[in-house]
């Protein structure tokens, strides 16, 4: 499998794999796996399972290991036990600098997709028999195993750590750094839209954020009443990045969407952004793809920060 790790700015790298997992890392940067029309194309549509399909599974039990939390220490990140399964709105999520009394920042952190060609919309990334593990304090992962029609194994791994983690945002109080990696196991091209979701919520506040663009594939938000924070999304190498109030709706809706970068609602409001990529993973290959998502505190928001971890330690050590 790719180097999970892998940091915005160090090239991908294409390394030679026989159907072991070993394959593309990628940040959102397009497949370079052909996609010219071949002969053959009806027959390995054909064989090409939807997405609802491969995720569906069976049973309706909430996710193993969910809910569950991860810090390192105060940089806090939670994910709350999955409802509707892969045609609902996914689990709700918290991130926060202060660990798990502070504001929560994210409120929902999530990646959603479906197959080219054949699913008529996107589709919740779960599967009811999903196993999630915490591999360290600060890192929890989820993985998926398919065998029906065209196999492939998921591994979503979300990752917390204080301070900046290779997004590139100077001054950053804490990272989350969620990465997605699928594995081609099985004989024939596997066409894809991935999209991974957050809704934002500076400060715990849902309804006043502002949003603006500041990079290719980067979005920053701040709160419209008390701006001493930021929350900087990045998404190197997308194929798109969308900021709005409903962007959600785009992937739970019942058709087939595509995103369109840049900020469609500036705020304030509820904002929610996304990013999507589309790609092709060649049998026996795997491609990882990665977000960032920075909590970034004014000077004076900084001390408070170390002011709150400190009386958040002395509490511990009573």
């Amino acid at each position: 499998m790719g180097d999970l790790y892998h940091h915005p700015g160090e090239s991908s790298v294409l390394r030679s794999g026989t159907g072991t997992g070993t394959g593309t890392v990628i940040l959102y940067t397009p497949s370079v796996e052909s996609r010219r029309s071949n002969p053959r194309s009806a027959n390995r549509r054909a064989a090409v399972v939807s997405v609802a399909a491969l995720l569906a599974g069976t049973g309706a039990a909430a996710a193993q290991g969910f809910p569950l939390a991860i810090e390192d220490p105060l940089a806090y990140f939670r994910q709350s036990a999955i409802s509707g399964g892969v045609t609902g709105s996914g689990p709700a999520s918290m991130l926060s600098p202060l660990g798990p009394n502070g504001p929560n920042f994210l409120n929902q952190a999530w990646w959603w997709g479906r197959v080219e060609g054949q699913d008529v919309r996107e589709f919740a990334i779960f599967r009811p028999d999903m196993v999630v593990t915490q591999p360290a304090s600060n890192h929890m992962r989820a993985e998926f195993n398919y065998t029906a029609g065209s196999p492939l194994h998921i591994t979503m791994d979300f990752i917390v750590q204080r301070g900046n983690d290779g997004a590139g945002v100077p001054g950053a109080s804490i990272t989350l750094r969620p990465g997605l990696t699928v594995q081609n196991t099985g004989s024939t091209p596997l066409p894809l839209s991935l999209f991974n979701f957050n809704n934002v919520q500076v400060n715990g506040t849902a309804s006043n954020d502002l949003a603006i663009q500041t990079a290719a594939t980067q979005m920053t938000f701040i709160d419209g009443e008390i701006p001493g924070f930021r929350y900087v999304y990045t998404a190197a190498g997308a194929s798109a990045v969308q900021v709005g109030s409903n962007v959600r709706t785009l992937l739970t809706n019942s058709s087939v969407n595509n995103l369109v970068t840049g900020v469609t609602e500036s705020g304030p409001d509820n904002l929610e952004v996304a990013a999507q990529d589309t790609l092709t993973i060649a049998p026996g290959q795997s491609q990882t793809l990665l977000v960032f998502g920075s909590i970034v505190p004014a000077p004076g928001a900084a001390a408070l920060l170390t002011l709150g971890g400190l009386l958040v330690a002395r509490r511990r050590r009573r």
